[in-house]
């Protein structure tokens, strides 16, 4: 993901205990698309591939200030936001 502007309203979806920045429109549409999920384990049986319903999936939505964002640098250094070298 390419570096977001100051101003632009970013949000963490948190899906089972993973928590993900996105910009707000896009995490809105994760929740949205999310909301009645179920967690499944795969299961082979018969050598048939079926699934067992777990438990409901926890999803949170939360906002973020721009000023709540830090990176963290890559093992060469760079920012992981920064993208390839050479982009504009």
């Amino acid at each position: 993901m390419p570096a977001k502007s100051k101003s632009e309203q970013m949000a963490v979806v948190e899906i089972c205990y993973q928590s993900l920045l996105l910009p707000m429109a896009k995490a809105l549409k994760v929740v949205e698309l999310l909301s009645g999920a179920v967690i499944v384990q795969r299961d082979y049986d018969d050598r048939r591939t079926t699934y067992v319903v777990k438990e409901i999936a926890e999803v949170e939505f939360r906002t973020v200030r721009a000023s709540d964002v830090r990176e963290s640098r890559t093992h060469n250094g760079r920012f992981l936001l920064e993208g390839p070298r050479g982009a504009e």
